[in-house]
């Protein structure tokens, strides 16, 4: 399976063996949260937003205070960049401003609001000094996690985000926990080497969740799959599911899943993370917490599909095409293939439609994106997002497009999967005795 997401993961917990916990982080490494080829491609959907006052500290150093005088005013970083679940947070008024000025290291950065719904951490940041050909990132790469002054038990964070016209960065930090955490606390973001704070962040419990008990446990030859609980947040959706499998196995393959709704759509993902131990008596025993996006309405149903797939890096085959005004498909190789619908252009925005045929995976969706005649990437990618009344169809957006040079429209061909159907389930949300 492909490597394709950059994500700043940081998984913190000693206490598993380092096999697990490096298959951990393969797991979650391979969990986009928005589709990236190899080239860094940034979320580029910019909407008018609701203007609001970055409040600072009382004393701002010369540079920063130079940096912060010269900024255009910048509305919901949530609206701006995010994910499907931090835009529906901040439309349902779930945020909390924050307006926290700080300098890390040589960065100077604003963090300014924070979502939490019971699910995941969203912290919203600004950095205003962005320097091109260095990570944006980088101020989180050796940044310790604290609640009220104490260390959690583990931890993982991603991070994504664009730049603006005028170089500014604009992110969001996703922040999954392994323990539960109070309704209102600080977030201390601080130094690891000297566990000095540079920040404390507050963040506030809001919206409603609903959480349906499973417990169904399903085998296949030596592994086992426990489903635990299926919690339906405002700004996600979250499984919990236990596996057990064979060492031999366990360094060979890798297990993940994938989740469709009563209607047969396919469910973003957005992040995940887990825990282990072992191998005992042969057996590696993992719990896995995954955040997919969120709904409206609680379906009728979910399906979750496990898929095996081999632990292997390798070199894809490439198959594109010039856009020439009418449709066509391109092969994806085993797992199915991509369906060329439209493309629109408009100013120097392209919109790209396309359905995806086979297999129907997520990897399929994101690894679609435009290259010139000279095999150049083409504009800045936004996260595909499906075509509202549609089951397999999709939209992306690039922008920054030159509409001078002929476009060419790419994917790869991907490796092939096993579903696994011995371990699938379809839990039924209409049965009142699941909800917890």
């Amino acid at each position: 399976m492909e490597k394709w997401e950059k994500e700043l993961i940081n998984k913190v917990n000693t206490a598993i063996p380092d096999l697990v916990d490096e298959r951990i982080n393969i797991t979650l490494k391979q969990l986009p949260r928005k589709k990236r080829t190899p080239k860094s491609i940034y979320f580029s959907s910019i909407a008018a937003a609701t203007i609001f006052l970055l409040f600072g500290l009382s004393y701002l150093s010369t540079p920063f205070a130079n940096t912060m005088g010269s900024l255009p005013v910048i509305g919901s970083v949530f609206e701006m960049v995010g994910t499907i679940g931090e835009k529906k947070g901040f439309e349902q008024g779930l945020t909390t401003y924050l307006g926290e000025e700080v300098e890390i290291k040589d960065q100077y950065i604003t963090f300014t609001e924070s979502l939490y719904d019971g699910g995941s951490i969203h912290i919203g940041f600004i950095v205003h000094n962005h320097e091109e050909g260095k990570a944006p990132e980088r101020f989180l790469q050796e940044i310790a996690v604290y609640i009220n002054g104490e260390a959690p038990s583990g931890y993982g964070m991603g991070v994504d985000g664009k730049v603006l016209e005028d170089g500014t960065y604009i992110g969001t930090i996703n922040i999954e926990l392994d323990s539960s955490v109070p309704d209102s606390f600080m977030l201390g973001l601080g130094d690891r080497d000297s566990n000095s704070l540079y920040v404390e962040l507050p963040v506030e419990k809001q919206g409603e969740s609903e959480s349906f008990l499973v417990n169904e446990t399903k085998k296949w030859k030596d592994q086992l799959m426990l489903y635990k609980k299926v919690t339906f947040f405002p700004t996600s959706t979250e499984i919990t599911y236990q596996t057990v499998m064979n060492e031999d196995e366990f360094q060979t393959h890798h297990m993940d899943v994938i989740v469709y709704d009563d209607q047969g759509r396919l469910l973003q993902p957005f992040s995940g993370g887990g825990s282990g131990g072992g191998p005992k008596d042969g057996k590696i025993t993992q719990e896995f917490s995954y955040h997919f996006e969120p709904f409206d309405t609680i379906p009728k149903s979910l399906t979750i599909k496990p898929i095996l797939s081999k632990i292997e890096d390798y070199t894809p085959d490439l198959n594109k095409k010039k856009w020439e005004g009418n449709g066509f498909t391109l092969s994806q190789g085993e797992i199915g293939s991509v369906k060329i619908i439209n493309l629109k252009e408009e100013s120097e925005t392209v919109t790209l439609q396309y359905e995806v045929q086979g297999g129907h995976t997520y990897d399929q969706v994101v690894t679609v994106w435009l290259e010139d005649a000279n095999g150049n990437y083409i504009g800045e990618q936004g996260t595909p997002l499906r075509v509202e009344g549609s089951v397999n169809q999709y939209e992306a957006t690039f922008t920054s497009v030159d509409s001078t040079k002929d476009i060419y429209v790419v994917t790869a061909e991907l490796q092939p999967i096993e579903f696994v159907e011995e371990l699938e389930v379809t839990i039924d949300l209409n049965r009142s005795k699941w909800k917890e």
